[in-house]
Parts: structure tokens; C-alpha cells; sequence
């Protein structure tokens, strides 16, 4: 007799969750849906806003049907060969040493 009554009472306990569930789902649907209509009314005005200042502006909001055509690029010369390259005087390694580049110390003011 114990094991029923718990049984029922698991049972009905199970019942009143699922219909809770149900109940809490059908709520949040409906405040989904009415965010999503108070979105879509925002986007409307703003669409309706862009058009009205599209067309103030001259521009009217048409867009070209066809893109226009791109141009043709203008032909480049060829390339020409020209003959071997010719020597060139290279600098003498003996005439000019390298001097030592003096490094900085610290100075320490008191």
C-alpha cells in the first residue's frame, strides 16, 4: 500500500513538472514572438526612414540594374632586351678603413 501511494505521488509530482514545463515554454514562445514583432516594426521604420532620406537627398534609392562594364586595360610595351651589362668601377676596400662607431655610457647626475 506504501509503494502505491508513493508511486501515485512520483506519478502526480512528474504530472504537475511536465505541465509546469509546458506552461513556462508556452510563455517564453510568446514573449519571443512579441520581441520579434517589436524588431521587425524597428526595422521597418528604420527601412522607411533610409528610403525617405535616400530620396530627399536626390539619390532615390534606384540602383543600376547592370553593373556598368570594366574597362579595357591599356596594352603595356614590351620589355626590350638591351646588350651585356657593362663593368662598373666597384669601390677599392683598401683605400677607406672602417672607423669603430663610439657607444654611449651612462651618465650617473647627482
Amino acid at each position: 500500500m506504501l509503494f502505491g501511494t508513493a508511486a501515485v505521488v512520483l506519478i502526480l509530482i512528474a504530472l504537475m513538472l511536465l505541465l509546469a514545463m509546458n506552461q513556462l515554454s508556452n510563455e517564453l514562445d510568446s514573449h519571443v514572438d512579441d520581441v520579434n514583432k517589436e524588431l521587425d516594426a524597428n526595422f521597418d521604420q528604420i527601412r522607411k526612414d533610409v528610403q525617405t532620406q535616400l530620396q530627399q537627398s536626390g539619390a532615390g534609392g534606384t540602383v543600376p540594374a547592370v553593373p556598368t562594364e570594366t574597362p579595357t586595360p591599356f596594352p603595356t610595351p614590351s620589355p626590350v632586351p638591351t646588350e651585356a651589362p657593362t663593368d662598373t668601377a666597384t669601390p677599392d676596400a683598401t683605400t677607406e678603413t672602417p672607423t669603430e662607431t663610439p657607444t654611449p655610457t651612462a651618465t650617473i647626475v647627482p
